[in-house]
């Protein structure tokens, strides 16, 4: 069996749209952003040799506005609505997303297709000094990050820490990290290690203590619901364990309703082959309390786990 077998077999099955040879990926113009998309590109040009697969990159209100807080102008959803309004005008055939920046439900008429492994779930720090231990940070330290999550963790384990917000693409982060007066800068390895960036990295958070944000990491492919020779496409670079993980963490996404303003991280791993775990954390407003939790059920009662977590993190708030 060779490696372009899924993709024969998918062809014979729903047939190749009468003249059509090139895919068309809609992806955010970011350096990162691109990065993904020709990760994608690459699975399905080896799948299906005999198709061309076309980057098209499209400017979203989250990249052209970079100094608004994300809660002022959408929340993370601004990444994904142009590039979902152009799957609906057939302007491309698949979006390209990062997956932690769904953070609501779909349009009715599209769908996510495909979701590929995460090189890496966690956070890292980069500073201008490398550190061995996170208690290397001086006291009062000044650390970068655009999201709550983290500076709630953060001030969980180092509460004299300073946090600072800060906006932008991966690489304009990092070069204000060496031109300002900030000590330190937070981002997702999984960005830099597709950038080629990762001897920047000088300590790597445990996902366990400093719970990633859902979908950390995953790359995830958004076609329209009844395009089935795109879908079947998708489906066949689709990871199915990572399927079963992002889709368990999107279930408790749309039971919570919780946006980017809240201090939410969502961890789903499984546990040999039929069990899955959902590491939860959620902090106050103020982020002078917090919530943490560990659930475990049987990998065909995960969407029960997502339920059972998403009420008692919605109690939760509701007494705080």
């Amino acid at each position: 069996m060779n490696c372009h077998t899924p993709g024969t077999w998918v062809l014979k099955k729903i047939g190749i749209k009468k003249g059509m040879k090139t895919v068309r990926l809609g992806t955010r113009g970011s350096k990162l952003a691109l990065a993904q998309s020709h990760i994608v590109k690459e699975k399905l040009r080896i799948a299906y040799p005999d198709l061309e697969f076309l980057i098209i990159p499209i400017s979203t209100k989250g990249d052209l506005d970079l100094t608004s807080p994300l809660s002022e102008i959408g929340g993370k959803n601004v990444f994904i609505k142009e590039l979902e309004w152009a799957l609906l005008e057939n302007r491309i055939d698949i979006a390209v997303h990062s997956l932690k920046d769904i953070t609501s439900s779909l349009m009715p008429e599209l769908k996510l297709s495909a979701f590929l492994q995460a090189e890496a779930v966690n956070d890292v720090l980069l500073t201008k000094k490398k550190l061995d231990s996170l208690d290397e940070l001086p006291l009062g330290s000044r650390i970068a990050t655009g999201s709550m999550r983290r500076r709630a963790l953060l001030k969980k384990i180092r509460p004299d820490l300073q946090t600072l917000d800060i906006r932008g693409n991966v690489l304009t982060r990092i070069e204000k990290l060496e031109n300002e007066t900030f000590d330190g800068l937070i981002l997702s390895e999984a960005g830099l290690l597709r950038l080629g960036l990762q001897n920047l990295i000088s300590y790597r958070f445990d996902p366990f203590t400093f719970c990633p944000a859902p979908g950390q990491g995953v790359i995830a492919l958004e076609t329209r619901v009844e395009d089935f020779f795109i879908e079947g496409l998708c489906d066949s670079i689709n990871d199915k364990n990572q399927a079963i993980k992002s889709k368990t963490e999107l279930s408790f996404l749309e039971r919570v309703h919780f946006d980017c303003s809240a201090p939410l991280g969502l961890y789903a791993y499984l546990e040999g082959k039929e069990h899955i775990k959902l590491f939860g954390f959620l902090a106050s407003e103020k982020m002078d309390r917090y919530i943490e939790e560990t659930l475990c059920f049987p990998i065909e009662e995960r969407l029960d786990a997502a339920k059972v977590l998403s009420e008692l993190f919605l109690n939760w708030r509701k007494s705080t």
